[in-house]
């Protein structure tokens, strides 16, 4: 990190692991033994332009896990230990009431996410005019906002706060 670097929000999990968003990229910092690595750490650091979203699973734990745009990172499944997932720097592993508590964060690093995609997007395709890529993402955003709010996941005021931090 550099001493310039803003600071979003950080998400701080038992056993050694912490998710730092940043203006620019979000850094998931382990130590520990849960990295797979004696006596040390990792940390995986990530531009929020490489991404295309981030997803969360709840079971016995809690599971953050960063998605990449070229597809370079493995996605979470059953079929995975968690001593495996722990190892890769691009999931964070949490209690699983901690995904519940974390909502308003995990919502506002999908919107930097989709925010900084956008905008990949929107450069690479700049001779056309076509401006649905954008609202097809705050489209998407809303959605899984009122998704999380049904689901009991978000209280009616987080999801107030994030609707209307959506919507500007």
């Amino acid at each position: 990190m550099d001493p310039d670097d803003e600071v979003r929000f950080v998400l701080q999990a038992r056993g050694g692991f912490a998710l730092v968003a940043l203006a620019d990229r979000v850094l998931i910092a382990k130590y520990g033994m849960g990295t797979g690595v004696v006596g040390g750490g990792r940390l995986g650091d990530y531009k929020y332009r490489d991404l295309t979203s981030s997803h969360f699973h709840t079971g016995s734990f809690g599971v953050i896990e960063l998605r990449a745009r070229d597809g370079s990172l493995p996605c979470v499944s059953s079929g995975y230990s968690i001593i495996e997932i722990g190892e890769w720097p691009h999931v964070l592993i949490c209690a699983a009431e901690d995904i519940q508590t974390w909502q308003t964060y995990l919502a506002e690093l999908e919107g930097l996410i989709r925010d900084a995609g956008g905008a990949v997007e929107e450069s690479a395709s700049s001779e056309s005019a076509d401006a649905s890529t954008d609202s097809g993402g705050l489209t998407d955003q809303l959605e899984r906002l009122a998704s999380l709010h049904r689901d009991g996941l978000l209280t009616a005021e987080e999801y107030a706060a994030a609707k209307s931090r959506l919507l500007g």
